[in-house]
Parts: structure tokens; sequence; C-alpha cells
């Protein structure tokens, strides 16, 4: 007696595929969202170190690091002659490069000439540091290099950056801190201050006891906005490169939204969905989100403007 051997007919095959497919489509989204938790973590803890290296400085130097050390006190770099030039008014050299010895990154920080710009440190300034990139956006094998206002070069990419305050930080590049009168009068919850001012201030020294708000209720630190403008020239690059406000709405603002993801180039955002994180000055990293009241959000931003702050 003869046994015929019976295999998958078609339709069961396309069954099977079927179902493969569905299982797959299934897993899918989890397995995507598994890996951005895990670059969520990892962006989270980037923001810790840099909390804990800003604590770490502050008790060897006796205070925070200044948000940029002004051009006023030191020599430019004049690209066509090769040369030192005069001192300018223009931001210098970043809080993020002070901070260099307490991320590990002390041999980095001993070969930086500090007696010109970040033009006049170009190998130095062109360095990938990976406790400065957000994995969900970038890391140092993709997209690391910035370059733009600073040209002639590129230079190692950040995604982090600290607060100056509620006021615009794009200044006039002296020596006055990050806070612009000029949009003041537009503003919607009132002129600007100067008790508005944050953390980070050209040449600043800000100390604990000048953060009168409370430390857990001060941004110190945050995420980036990345457009294709001047916001993108390097962590060793002072002004809006390596700072950001927490500015509210202003009726000049021309379409665009203040806050976090809102547009400007000058504000925090995040490759994250809903908001982005920050690092207080207590060292806390919180995730805001970007639905986050606007007055209440400017007040974070200040360190010393006596404003209350609810639950964010």
């Amino acid at each position: 007696m003869h046994f015929r051997r019976r295999g998958f007919t078609l339709i069961e095959l396309l069954v099977v595929i079927a179902i493969i497919a569905i299982l797959i489509a299934l897993l899918l989204p989890a397995v995507q969202q598994a890996r951005e938790a895990a670059r969520r973590s990892q962006c989270k803890n980037n923001l810790k170190q840099i909390g804990l290296a800003l604590h770490n400085y502050h008790d060897t130097h006796r205070g925070f690091p200044p948000g940029s050390v002004a051009l006023t006190l030191t020599a430019v770099w004049d690209e066509a002659n090769n040369s030192n030039s005069p001192p300018a008014r223009r931001q210098g050299t970043s809080w993020m490069l002070q901070i260099l010895p307490f991320i590990d990154q002390a041999p980095l920080y001993n070969q930086w000439n500090f007696q010109t710009n970040v033009q006049g440190n170009k190998t130095q300034a062109n360095r990938d540091i990976s406790a400065f990139y957000c994995p969900s956006r970038r890391d140092s094998h993709r997209s690391g290099k910035d370059g733009t206002m600073l040209t002639g070069f590129t230079k190692g990419g950040n995604d982090y950056g600290g607060c100056g305050g509620a006021g615009n930080v794009f200044s006039d590049g002296g020596t006055h801190p990050f806070l612009s009168q000029s949009d003041s009068a537009n503003h919607a919850f009132g002129p600007h201050t100067y008790s508005e001012l944050g953390l980070f201030r050209p040449n600043g020294n800000m100390k604990f006891r000048n953060i009168t708000d409370g430390s857990s209720n001060s941004i110190a630190t945050g995420e980036m906005q990345r457009l294709n403008s001047s916001s993108q020239d390097g962590w060793a690059a002072g002004g809006v490169a390596t700072i950001f406000d927490t500015d509210g709405p202003d009726t000049g603002d021309s379409g665009n939204s203040r806050g976090i993801n809102g547009g400007f180039f000058q504000g925090p955002g995040s490759s994250h969905v809903g908001g982005a994180h920050f690092g207080m000055a207590d060292g806390a990293v919180r995730f805001i989100s970007e639905n986050i009241d606007s007055e209440l959000f400017e007040n974070l931003g200040g360190i010393e403007d006596g404003q209350v702050v609810g639950e964010f």
C-alpha cells in the first residue's frame, strides 16, 4: 500500500506568512518603544552626569562656571592673518568647556589654549564628546559635527545647554547678561528684569546662595532645540550655541511659539515625543511637557525672580 506524502498547500503557506507578518507588525512598535525608552534613559543619565559635574565644579571653584567667557577679555583668532587680533565684542568659550575635567575629559581641557577663542582651538573644538549627545537625536558616529556661525571648520556637536534665564538669550555679545531688553515691550508677562536671569551668565560665577528661588525650582541645564541656524556651533562656543532661555510668548514672534519645541533657535527642545529633559539646579533631572504653562516654564528659568512655582 502506497502513502503519498502531503506538503503545505499554497493557501496554508500564505496563512503562515500572514500570521508571521501580523506578529512582526505587533512586535515591531514594542521593540521600537523599548529602544526609545533606553535612549531616553541614556539622555536623562547624560544630564545627570552634567549636573554632577556642575556640582563638583562648584565645590572646586566656589561657584558655577560662567555661561561664556566673553571675548572682551580674550583675543580673537584672525582667520585671514592666522594670528590673534585685538579683543572684540563677541561671545567666547562656553561653560561646557569649563566642566570638561569633571566628565573625564581633563586631557582635552589641558590642551585648550585659553589665550584665544574657539577658532584658535580648531583641533580641540572638533572633538566629539558622547556625554553631550542625546542618543535619540544622534551619537558620536552620526551627524556629530556642527558648523555655522563660526565658519571655516566643523565643531563637535552638543544637544544640551545651560539656562540663561527667562529673557531672550541672543544678547549683543558684550559683557552684559544674557537678557535682551529689546523685546520686553511685547512680552506677554510684562517687561523682563534682571531678576529673571538664569544660572549661566557671561563671565558669571553664580553660587548656590544666589539661587533664592530654590535649587529644585530652578532649571540649570536642558536639551537644546536644534535647527538649521546659528544655534549649531558646538559645545565649545558661548552664547546661543550652548545657552537657551525659557522665554514666554511675545507678540512679535511671527507665527513661532516659544517654550519647549517652540521653533526658536535659542529655545529648548528635544527629539523625544511630548517634551524634553531638564537638569534642575539641585541635580535632579525632570522630563517637562511641551504643554507646560508658559508663565510657569518662564519662572523656572530665573533663579532669583521670587515667583512662586507650582507643580510641573
